[in-house]
């Protein structure tokens, strides 16, 4: 990749449109400096307006940017990567994965169409959808998010946690911070671990459980159960934490332990149904035991009917991934080969076949001594005439 400056005085905001993968990161001058496949104009567009620089680069790129600036990044069709940011951040859509490091401002996203990463964030982060699976690590401000298609993993949230929707399953690692709200709708299984001192949290809890499985192993304080919620509180009950699933939750203070997640828990339930079942079947009401068994078979081919349908999710974004990038190769090879037919810098140009070896000269035939010898003699004998030996000398190339 080839570097270069671009001038921005007077400049506050950065817009941007990258056809391929982009990294942005925060420098320590106040210089923008871009990486990318071109010296030349063609390989990426510039325009002002007021305090705003709008860039559209057609091709993978690196940028560093003065860390105060505000970003906004319009479309990246490959993969995104930003950290060590002081100032606001705003995405539009990303079809790749996108990765949101060390940033202080607020972070706001319409659309990631991979798996989305944020980490060591110290501002409100919004996000609208993510196709993938989304990990959250270290978040000081609320996290707000839509819809999540895949799974969830967050840990250390002091901030606060809003997630209208996820589509796999949940593992939520914090301290609960007081005054902060956790609210997640789940369509798989949840498991909730308590970090820190189980004693010195103060959180109170409301789960509640489609599957009617609710698991814990603290001891709640205003515990109100039923057959599918439960309700109870640890210390003051200063951070609310609100959970939906689907699937069952577990609530739980250890770190340590395997976690079967939603396969695990339909085998339990699975085998905890049909131990019901033949209970019914050895105290001999037939009618009873013919009935239950149409029950469990109808649960059985639901629960099937949700995991086949998640495994066709999960498929289906492995799918739109790769073909993603099989599409930006694709891109990137093109562009490539316009630099090599344009013989541009940073490209290769076709190579050129060798010049033809010039033709060796024709070599030309002389006589041997004895064959102008046997002319001689063939003139002396009278055989031949004078102007019929210079012909024949003259043949035999002299």
């Amino acid at each position: 990749m080839a570097r270069s400056e671009i001038p921005i005085e007077g400049t506050r905001t950065l817009e941007l449109t990258v056809e391929g993968d982009v990294v942005v990161e925060g420098g320590a001058g106040p210089s923008l400096w871009i990486d990318d496949e071109s010296d030349e104009d063609p390989g990426r567009s510039i325009q002002r307006t007021d305090d705003v620089i709008s860039l559209v680069v057609h091709d993978d790129c690196r940028l560093v940017v003065p860390p105060d600036l505000t970003v906004r990044l319009v479309r990246v069709d490959g993969d995104l990567r930003v950290s060590e940011l002081r100032g606001a951040l705003a995405v539009g859509k990303v079809n790749g994965d996108a990765s949101f490091q060390r940033i202080d401002g607020t972070i706001s996203c319409d659309t990631i169409n991979g798996d989305a990463r944020v980490q060591a964030t110290r501002s409100t982060v919004s996000i609208i959808e993510v196709s993938g699976d989304t990990k959250l690590v270290e978040c000081r401000g609320e996290v707000r998010i839509d819809q999540v298609q895949g799974d969830l993993s967050a840990n250390d949230l002091t901030g606060g946690l809003r997630v209208l929707q996820v589509g796999g399953d949940v593992r939520l690692r914090t301290s609960f911070a007081g005054g902060t709200v956790y609210d997640v709708d789940c369509r798989g299984s949840t498991r909730i671990i308590i970090a820190g001192s189980v004693e010195q949290t103060s959180a109170r809890f409301e789960l509640r459980s489609l599957s009617g499985r609710i698991v814990t192993d603290v001891t709640l304080a205003d515990v109100e159960r039923s057959a599918d919620v439960l309700r109870g509180r640890l210390g003051e009950g200063s951070a609310e934490v609100r959970i939906k699933s689907d699937g069952p939750i577990t609530l739980t203070g250890r770190e340590e332990g395997f976690d079967w997640g939603s396969m695990g828990d339909f085998f339990r339930s699975f085998g905890q149904d049909f131990s019901e079942l033949f209970s019914t079947f050895t105290v001999g009401n037939n009618a009873e035991f013919e009935q239950r068994l149409r029950e469990q078979a109808e649960k059985l081919r639901s629960k099937a009917e949700k995991f086949s349908q998640r495994a066709e999710k999960a498929a289906k974004r492995v799918s739109e991934r790769a073909q993603r990038h099989a599409e930006r190769m694709a891109r990137q090879a093109e562009r490539q080969a316009a630099r090599w037919e344009a013989g541009s810098p940073g490209g290769w140009r076709h190579p050129q076949p060798p010049p033809a070896p010039p033709a060796r000269p024709e070599t030309v035939r002389r006589a041997s001594r004895e064959e102008r010898m046997l002319v001689l003699q063939m003139l002396a004998d009278g055989k031949i005439s004078a102007e019929e030996a210079a012909r024949l000398l003259e043949a035999l190339g002299g």
